[in-house]
Parts: structure tokens; sequence; C-alpha cells
């Protein structure tokens, strides 16, 4: 079943109640207005929602992303938000990739080798109906 836990014209946050539990975070066409700041908020939401809900598995579907992650966003990325999605449990992070070269590298830096992901892994994708195998789960919307 599926619980929307949060919705802008820049992102919405659903929760899947199955198990196991899914969060994804879907980024939409208002993206292009974000900022840097716009941007941490975001990714605070989202994070907080982890904490509170622990999922074993997050999608990240960056589609519909319009705004590129700069190497100092990255850098905060890797350094406030990644360590509790590793404290949290989560076990697999899908991203589904935006299709434009330069905004996939930035995301892709983001989730780059040097940082500790512990037991969690990453995997990216070209469409967002590819992830739920990966979990190996199926995703009730109702």
């Amino acid at each position: 079943m599926l619980e929307s836990l949060f919705s802008s014209e820049t992102y919405n946050i659903s929760f899947y109640k199955q198990s196991p539990a899914v969060l994804s975070v879907d980024w939409q066409e208002g993206s292009k207005w974000l900022n840097n700041q716009g941007f941490r908020e975001s990714a605070e939401r989202a994070t907080a929602f982890v904490e509170q809900r622990q999922p074993k598995y997050l999608l990240i579907n960056a589609r519909k992303l319009n705004f590129i992650i700069v190497p100092e966003l990255q850098e905060w990325y890797q350094k406030n938000i990644i360590p509790k999605y590793v404290k949290a449990g989560l076990e697999k992070i899908g991203v589904v990739l935006t299709g434009e070269f330069v905004a996939d590298l930035a995301i892709k830096q983001v989730f780059s080798e040097k940082i500790t992901l512990k037991n969690m892994q990453i995997k990216y994708f070209t469409s967002s109906d590819e992830v739920p195998e990966w979990f190996n789960v199926s995703l009730v919307k109702s």
C-alpha cells in the first residue's frame, strides 16, 4: 500500500507499506527552481522520513530532476545524508538517472566509491520500472 508523505512542485516522497518497506523520492519538473539551500532542505526532509520509517530500500527517481548537484553539494550530501542512511539500516538505493550526461555524472559522484557505504548497495537505472526487480519487491500502490 502506498502512502504519500510529502508532495510539492519540486519532489514527492512516498512510502510503500510492505515487507520489506520502500521509500520513494520522485523529483518533479519544478526542481528547475531549486537553489543549493532548497536542495539541502529536500534531502534533509527525505532523510528524516528514512530515519523515521526505516525502509530497507530507497528509490530515488531523478528522471525529472532539473538541477545539477554541484561538487559542494555532493560533498555535503556525502557527509550529512549518507551516514544517516547507513545508520537507518538502508540496504539498497536504486537511482533512476535523468538521461543527461552532466546531471547523471553529478548524481553518480554523490554516491562515489570513495565514501563509506557499509553494506548498502547502489545501482543506477534508466527506468523506475526496473528498480523493484532489483529490490526483489512488487511495489503495490493501492
